[in-house]
């Protein structure tokens, strides 16, 4: 059996409340996260949509994932929001510790810069005068990739995409 609840949001997530819009805003995210996963894990049986697709999901994932931290780093600037994560429960607290790690100022930045770049490739093709393109087809020069003409995907340039990362 289906259970429900009604929320009424201007009791439970008050526009004026600093909190409430935070919750908000990691409900979305975790929403977004939901979805890519059903996708990218929920991909086409054919070997042919796996290829073309889970790349893409990931890069989205990925860019995902970086504004997440972006937005949990922000979420640091309201005295609010830090007062209410110290209240927590000291399990999601430890959580919250190990994603700071991943903060601009965090001893994993550099992972943090690993996702920003992955965030640019996604949304911003690579130009063809850039190295990206030259270095990614000198790597796979010597290889032989699957190709059915039927598809409509283009699988070589999958494979060479591989290679940005």
């Amino acid at each position: 059996m289906m259970e429900y609840a009604l929320i009424r949001m201007n009791e439970v997530f008050p526009s004026d409340n600093a909190v409430a819009k935070w919750v908000v805003g990691l409900a979305i995210i975790h929403n977004a996260f939901i979805f890519l996963k059903k996708k990218l894990f929920k991909s086409s049986d054919e070997l042919s949509y796996l290829i073309s697709e889970a790349p893409s999901i990931l890069k989205i994932l990925t860019a995902s994932l970086r504004e997440a931290i972006f937005y949990l780093e922000e979420s640091e600037k309201l005295e609010e929001v830090r007062i209410y994560i110290d209240s927590l429960p000291e399990h999601i607290i430890q959580i919250y510790k190990i994603l700071k790690l991943l903060f601009r100022n965090g001893e994993k930045a550099d992972l943090l810069q690993k996702l920003s770049n992955t965030r640019n490739i996604t949304y911003h093709y690579s130009k063809p005068q850039r190295n990206e393109l030259s270095e990614a087809l000198e790597e796979v020069s010597n290889e032989i990739v699957f190709y059915e003409e039927k598809d409509q995907r283009f699988l070589f340039a999958e494979h060479v995409r591989i290679q940005f990362y």
